[in-house]
């Protein structure tokens, strides 16, 4: 069985899934990016935090921007049906699950 390539591009913020891309915010591909550098392991909220804000005082205060994000990536690749899934891990943040997928960062 072949597997999907699937490859973010950073620069157009887009997932290239097969022929399909979606396009998602810089939020939304900076959150994948993070995701997919540590696919199959869990990442903190604050880790996701720290990579979307640079100061430490902007990212303690916007502590449910990254579930909001996370909601709105998952719709995208839901509705695309990317073989992709976001998983919550109570109390310690996000892992991304590939299925039938390998995920390449960078153009």
């Amino acid at each position: 069985m072949k597997t999907q390539a699937l490859r973010i591009d950073p620069i157009l913020c887009t997932l290239r899934c097969g022929r399909l891309n979606i396009r998602l915010t810089p939020r939304e591909c900076e959150l994948l990016s993070v995701l997919a550098a540590n696919a199959g392991r869990v990442v903190s909220r604050a880790e996701i935090r720290a990579a979307f804000f640079r100061d430490h005082a902007a990212a303690v205060s916007a502590s449910n921007l990254v579930d909001v994000y996370v909601s709105m990536l998952r719709r995208k690749l839901s509705a695309a049906n990317a073989p992709l899934v976001i998983v919550a891990r109570r109390g310690r943040g996000y892992v991304l699950h590939t299925h039938r997928a390998a995920v390449r960062l960078g153009a």
